[in-house]
Parts: C-alpha cells; sequence; structure tokens
C-alpha cells in the first residue's frame, strides 16, 4: 500500500511492535479503500502470515491476523489459519536478501489443505520487503490447490533496504 518509509513506517512499526492494537482501524481501513474492489471481485479466503507462538507472547497480539479478521469484517469474507509457524525463526529486520530466504525454508506448514482448495486466496502481511515469506507461503497454497492467490500488505520496502 505505501512505501515503508516515514509516517507509513512509524504506523506500521507502533501497530507490530508498540502496544498499538487499536491501531488496526485505520490500518485496516486503509487496506479496505486501497484493495475493497479487488477483494469484492475475488471474494477470497484471508491468509494473514503467522506468528510463531512464542513471538505471539512477546508481541501480545498478531497484527496480520487482527488486520485479516478487520477486513474480512467489513466485506463478509473468511479467515483461515490455514497456515501455522510450528517453528521459530531469526527476525527477518535487519537481514539480507539471502539470509531471509534460509530463515524461512521449512518455517511454515499448511494444516487445512481443504481450505484452500478451488478458492482463491489473500496472504496479509504486515511489510513486504523481499518477498521471502510471502514466497513460501504462496508455494504451499499453490501446493494445496489454490486457484489465485494475491496479498495484501500494509507496506513495501525499498528493494535496497532489504
Amino acid at each position: 500500500m505505501w512505501p515503508y518509509e516515514g509516517p507509513a513506517r512509524g504506523a506500521v512499526l507502533a501497530f507490530k511492535y508498540g502496544g498499538l492494537p487499536g491501531l488496526v482501524r485505520p490500518l485496516g481501513q486503509a487496506l479496505l479503500a486501497t484493495a475493497s474492489e479487488q477483494l469484492d471481485r475475488l471474494h477470497p479466503v484471508l491468509i494473514p502470515v503467522p506468528l510463531h507462538r512464542a513471538r505471539l507472547r512477546q508481541r501480545g497480539f498478531d497484527a496480520c491476523d487482527a488486520l485479516a479478521r478487520f477486513v474480512a469484517r467489513r466485506l463478509g469474507l473468511t479467515v483461515s489459519r490455514a497456515i501455522e509457524r510450528p517453528r521459530g525463526t531469526t527476525p527477518q529486520a535487519g537481514l539480507g536478501v539471502l539470509a531471509r530466504r534460509r530463515n524461512t525454508t521449512d518455517t511454515f506448514q499448511l494444516l487445512w489443505p481443504e481450505a484452500i482448495l478451488g478458492r482463491n486466496v489473500v496472504l496479509i502481511d504486515d511489510v513486504l520487503t523481499t518477498g521471502a515469506t510471502v514466497g513460501v507461503c504462496t508455494q504451499l497454497l499453490s501446493g494445496a490447490g489454490a486457484r489465485e492467490i494475491g496479498v495484501l500488505t500494509l507496506a513495501r520496502a525499498r528493494l535496497n533496504e532489504a
């Protein structure tokens, strides 16, 4: 939606790490303003990029899940936790492209392929940097027979920031 810089970066960081889950409303409304037409047309199942449970305990809430649920409630869509992150990883922030790819290898698993088969799917993530995380998730969803796979994210880092 936005370049990951300036006020957008500050809002994403405050939402994700700053204990400000109340930002789900303005950030979710911004996502809706950007993508509601496409989401209405596709009528996808929304899948938040999951946190590992240790990271969830540390942060206190899951920003991607909160965004997915906000968007789903407004548009009458389904949220599925069909992907889980059973293995904790080093935080992606500060890692380069190759390190991010290595860090996400064997990190995610598909729990309910039947929730995906023949469906349009949109992954919900907070920041897209190199695409390593959504790439792994997309491979899982594609292998489970998803029809179309999209990604909806709050911010996109410039490639030279990765």
